[in-house]
């Protein structure tokens, strides 16, 4: 490795039902899902160390099935984990809140690691405040140490939502959002 720790996201969102690892796909189960994470974080550790800081990371619980499973049946252990990380986009709910907040409440039952928004979007026609409100709602969670823009459309990825800030009032609005808490340079 370069010396650096690597955030290592593996086998994502899989409380949803679009990944062949996640759990009720393939009939995986759970159990199966926390028994395969600390295998493979076995097989790694020995090796790497503290360079790998390991990222789990649901996907938000907003628009998931009522037979999803539970976060806490998914969750693999603090031993196994050093990050909580969520996936979460806004689709018209308005405030980066109504995306965050339920999924961050069920995480906080079964972990109190730090949460990183590790793959987080914005589109539609709220797109814009929504980006603008995110810095401010960041300030006012800190078991949040950091987040990653999918900045991607549908044209480049087959992503459901243009999620790029490829105009400059979406660039603009970030930008000033991130200001509020120092992120954001000149």
């Amino acid at each position: 490795l370069f010396g650096r720790p690597v955030y290592l996201r593996f086998a994502h969102e899989m409380n949803g039902d679009w990944y062949p690892w996640a759990a009720g796909v393939n009939g995986n189960t759970a159990a199966e899902y926390q028994q395969a994470w600390r295998h493979v974080h076995s097989l790694f550790a020995p090796i790497t160390g503290s360079l790998i800081k390991w990222v789990w990371s649901p996907n938000i619980v907003q628009h998931l099935s009522g037979t999803a499973p539970t976060l806490a049946s998914l969750y693999p252990g603090d031993s196994y984990v050093d990050f909580a990380g969520l996936t979460g986009y806004e689709q018209n709910q308005g405030a980066p809140a109504s995306t965050f907040d339920d999924t961050l409440g069920q995480i906080r039952t079964v972990t109190s690691k730090p949460v990183i928004l590790s793959e987080v979007g914005a589109s539609g026609p709220r797109k814009r405040s929504w980006l603008a409100n995110l810095g401010a709602y960041l300030e006012d969670q800190p078991q949040v140490a950091g987040f990653v823009y999918f900045d991607t459309s549908i044209a480049t990825t087959g992503a459901s939502g243009n999620y790029s800030l490829d105009n400059s009032a979406y660039a603009a609005a970030l930008h000033t959002s991130l200001s509020v808490m120092g992120l954001a340079s000149g």
